[in-house]
């Protein structure tokens, strides 16, 4: 028979917990708000097993328009620019723009992906609340990201507790073991003027490279997949198109944290274009990759996900 006392206790503590689980899936959810309205620059660490690198962001928000700005401070030289839906991929060495129409942000602190700000991720994660630390020169609120199954990675996040913006995050695997770390060393809030210029015009010399991209219904595809499969949700199937290389399906999927992309060419066709549609943007930290082929067809899988969720995503797809 339990104590008096720690039958008060736990009278006390249970209640608490209740509470405490709505309150962070909130917080959590007004991170996503905060990545999209607040103006802020910083320095970006990024580190993905042993290897390391500085980035320099930029994001502004003026009305209805947004502006970001990515750039590698250290290795091989790639900016990256997005205004509004229009992205651009600077390789400075190679003197080429590539220019695409994408929704997704550049930027890690829109930790929620597709509609996952009005997803229910108790589901498939346990959520709790870790002692506060210190993050970039302030005190941050860490909340524990728990899958409920073996298909996808836990998640640790810190976030600015007055305005609620993503300071770092942690991708763990099911040893506990960080996969990948991305977070701020340093960050300002001070609002900056919207510059003039938010896309790069190619001067005499560069190469502009657009990238045609149009959304696909299932019934145009030559290829079947699930809306839902392993608490993932479709998102979008897109046919993009690089100048003269030849197209290339993506499906994306989300389970509002973590993100699938299945790429899909056929062989008569195959060249460097799904590696390179699939290596397009900011880098890819702590995502796998696996391909197969599938009669006429090579198939790709790539994202955040352990291996074994790649290839169940792949037996997912059926070809007519």
């Amino acid at each position: 028979m339990a104590k008096p006392a720690l039958w008060v206790a736990l009278c006390l503590w249970l209640p608490s917990l209740a509470w405490a689980d709505p309150a962070l899936w909130s917080a959590l959810k007004s991170s996503h708000q905060a990545g999209q309205q607040l103006s802020y620059s910083g320095v970006l660490l990024t580190q993905v097993g042993q290897h390391v690198y500085t980035s320099r962001i930029v994001h502004m928000v003026q009305g209805s328009e947004q502006f970001e700005m990515l750039e590698r401070l250290d290795g091989q030289d790639w900016r990256w620019l997005r205004f509004n839906s229009t992205m651009q991929t600077i390789n400075p060495e190679k003197k080429r723009i590539v220019q695409e129409e994408r929704k997704t942000p550049l930027l890690f602190t829109h930790v929620l992906s597709g509609s996952a700000a009005d997803a229910d991720l108790s589901e498939l994660y346990s959520i709790q609340e870790l002692p506060s630390k210190r993050v970039a020169g302030r005190m941050a609120k860490v909340i524990w990201l728990k899958p409920k199954d073996k298909l996808r990675y836990a998640y640790r996040v810190a976030l600015e507790p007055s305005k609620h913006l993503v300071l770092r995050t942690e991708m763990l695997d099911n040893d506990g073991e960080v996969i990948e770390s991305i977070g701020f060393s340093e960050i300002e809030f001070a609002p900056q003027p919207m510059p003039t210029q938010r896309l790069l015009e190619p001067a005499p010399g560069w190469t502009w490279l657009p990238v045609q991209v149009r959304s696909m219904d299932k019934t145009e595809l030559p290829y079947s997949v699930p809306d839902k499969l392993l608490g993932f949700h479709r998102v979008e199937t897109l046919l993009r198109r690089k100048a003269n290389a030849p197209a290339v399906y993506q499906t994306v999927y989300t389970d509002g944290l973590s993100s699938v992309s299945l790429f899909v060419q056929e062989l008569s066709v195959v060249n460097t274009s799904v590696h390179s549609v699939a290596s397009q943007g900011a880098g890819h930290g702590g995502a796998l990759s696996k391909t197969e082929v599938q009669g006429r067809y090579r198939v790709t899988v790539l994202g955040e996900v352990p291996e074994k969720t790649l290839s169940l995503l792949l037996r997912s797809i059926q070809f007519h």
